[in-house]
């Protein structure tokens, strides 16, 4: 009788069928770059899903468990049991013990940490044996580069929906460009002068984080002028840009801050996309100025989580 291969019968389907299905939505990526970071950069090599689940906040659309088994070039499910016994009894001891456990009582966390098992956690496919350093930077960047490659052949194909909508656009009233020409012009001198404060306290910090900083505050001013234009002959060049310099500022934030800036970065975008969905019709000009000044707070709260993850709490040493 031929042997049934479980894992090519059962499994391969079942990822597959999920990268289908959770590879669309916004966090996917978003949630993918963090785990990638933390599991090659914390302190302590073996990852719980339900830590991670706790830390980043994974919304209930996200299979964390699933993401790794889908993503093996960059993740190795499970561990050895002699070393999850020995992790075991050092977290029993208090000793790097993961942070969500330490909600507990000590009575319930040597339960819940009696009742881990090799399914729990996994590690990232370069930190493998019982003592490992952190990854290189190196190498952290190489899978940042390899998620980014994906991410684009993404939105590559969201373009190609988005080129549909934006060829039948109409012109938009003359008042209404009017209005638009002059609020960009007080954004864009408002997001100099907030340029100015900001990248003269960090010039001393990190060149490359200045000269990402710049670039996402750049690119998120230009998509609200293009708006305020009508102007989008250059959004996609816009876009990557903006993601590549969010994905650049993810290795210099703590898990509080990868969560609040990927929000940010979220609410962003969708109030862009938003602004241009109503631009085809004249009579929701107002709706458009109202999403517009949304844009521009959410800008704001975004400069202001990247001055205080950045300089005022010294996490770039």
């Amino acid at each position: 009788m031929k042997k049934i291969d479980f894992n090519t019968m059962i499994m391969t389907p079942l990822i597959m069928k999920f990268k289908r299905k959770v590879i669309d939505s916004p966090e996917y990526f978003d949630i993918l770059t963090a785990v990638w970071i933390l599991s090659n950069n914390d302190d302590n090599p073996i990852m719980l899903y339900d830590s991670l689940n706790k830390r980043l906040s994974i919304p209930s659309t996200i299979d964390l468990k699933k993401m790794v088994l889908s993503r093996r070039e960059l993740f190795r499910p499970g561990v050895k049991k002699s070393e999850l016994e020995k992790k075991k009894i050092n977290w029993k001891s208090n000793h790097n013990i993961p942070e969500y456990l330490l909600e507990f009582s000590d009575e319930q966390r040597k339960k819940i940490i009696n009742e881990i098992t090799e399914a729990d956690v996994f590690r990232s496919q370069f930190r493998i044996g019982e003592k490992t350093d952190k990854t290189s930077i190196e190498t952290i960047n190489w899978g940042l580069n390899h998620i980014e490659k994906i991410r684009q052949y993404r939105i590559e194909k969201q373009n190609e929906s988005l080129q549909r909508i934006s060829s039948k656009w109409v012109p938009i009233l003359s008042l209404v460009i009017t209005l638009f020409t002059i609020s960009s012009t007080m954004f864009l001198q408002n997001a100099s002068i907030n340029n100015q404060r900001v990248l003269k306290k960090l010039e001393i910090k990190n060149m490359n984080i200045i000269e990402q900083y710049k670039n996402i505050i750049s690119a998120m001013t230009d998509l609200k002028y293009d708006l305020m234009k009508n102007n989008h002959n250059n959004e996609d060049l816009v876009i990557v840009n903006f993601e590549k310099a969010y994905k650049n500022m993810l290795p210099y934030m703590d898990s509080t801050s990868i969560n609040s800036f990927m929000q940010n970065c979220r609410h962003f975008l969708s109030h862009y996309q938003e602004c241009k969905l109503i631009e085809s019709n004249p009579s929701s000009k107002y709706q458009k100025i109202k999403e517009i000044n949304t844009l521009s707070m959410v800008q704001e709260d975004i400069e202001s989580l990247l001055v205080n993850t950045l300089y005022l709490n010294s996490t770039i040493k």
